[in-house]
């Protein structure tokens, strides 16, 4: 990440910025997936509270983040913010050295490696795995969110300024959802299939309301709405891995989700800037968006429905 944001410092290019980027995403994926591992092996016992921690401390960074940024921008200019980015990103370095992997003495190490146990493919027989890996394939749609609703509100009659304060919003809105499973579980129900089957409901209603009213309101209460499907899911799906397919293989198989991801956002970002670029109006993107929350919420659906008949012939 530090790389990178230096590297937009200095570059004089588009394809330096290409480069960059994509050693900010490697970064930033990277620090996603050892932040949980770290978290999987030194709160063994409290696993879901420091889940809970961690996603509300990432939603306040994240409200935090457009206004500083917005005020550093206009002090320094955009070049220098991305330099002050930098050496923020080296702390990451910092934090991180303080954690050790402890010694595991109850696994025998294994030497005979090959690609197919180097990989945990064996992870992929899991029906609830892939189900896991789909939704978060749909889920990627947040990105396409993330990159066309500051152009949405410009469009629908919104000012410069409050087309970039969309940026708190967002943030506000996974900040409320990423803690909100835990409340969930205990006031309504700890089957993590519900709270999936929840979270696309959401998005889908939101993208719904996006797609049906044209005010600067609707869209701001539509970007609340699908960021406090965001925040949740978020929470939800280490858990899921967790708890209802491998405690064991927690690690590896949430890496598997974010490449996944990555995967549903490689496909989904440029069909995003196509529907734009060739319809010229938002309307386009945001019905894909609906599609995507919709699918989302059948597959999680069509999975609880299934494993509720499973139980009964078992029965």
């Amino acid at each position: 990440m530090m790389s990178g944001t230096f590297l937009i410092y200095m570059s004089t290019s588009f394809y330096q910025l290409i480069i960059a980027c994509t050693l900010i995403g490697i970064g930033l994926s990277l620090a996603n997936c050892v932040s949980y591992y770290i978290l999987d092996v030194y709160f063994k016992q409290h696993f879901e509270f420091v889940i809970s921690v961690l996603l509300v401390i990432r939603g306040i960074g994240a409200i935090i983040s457009t206004p500083v940024t917005q005020i550093v921008v206009m002090l320094y200019g955009w070049k220098s913010a991305f330099l002050i980015n930098a050496g923020l990103s080296y702390q990451i370095c910092v934090c991180g050295s303080v954690f050790r992997t402890p010694k595991k003495t109850n696994r025998n190490k294994d030497n005979n490696l090959n690609i197919y146990k180097l990989c945990h493919f064996s992870l992929f027989k899991n029906k609830m795995f892939q189900t896991l890996l789909v939704v978060s394939c749909v889920q990627a749609a947040s990105e396409g969110i993330i990159l066309t609703m500051t152009d949405d509100l410009e469009e629908r009659g919104a000012s410069l300024y409050l087309s970039q304060s969309i940026g708190i919003i967002y943030g506000i809105g996974s900040l409320l959802g990423r803690p909100f499973h835990y409340v969930f579980n205990k006031c309504f129900t700890t089957d993590l299939l519900i709270h999936l089957a929840m979270c696309f409901l959401i998005a889908t209603f939101s993208t719904f309301i996006s797609c049906v009213f044209t005010s600067v309101t609707s869209v701001f209460l539509y970007i609340f709405m699908y960021s406090f499907f965001t925040g949740w899911i978020d929470a939800v799906k280490p858990l899921f891995m967790k708890y209802e397919i491998d405690a064991d293989e927690f690690a590896y198989g949430y890496a598997w989700t974010y490449v996944f991801y990555g995967l549903g956002s490689c496909i989904i970002i440029p069909v995003t800037g196509l529907l734009r670029d060739s319809t010229g109006s938002y309307w386009a993107s945001e019905v894909l968006f609906f599609v995507l929350s919709g699918i989302g919420l059948g597959i999680v659906l069509n999975v609880i429905y299934h494993r509720r008949i499973h139980y009964k012939l078992l029965q």
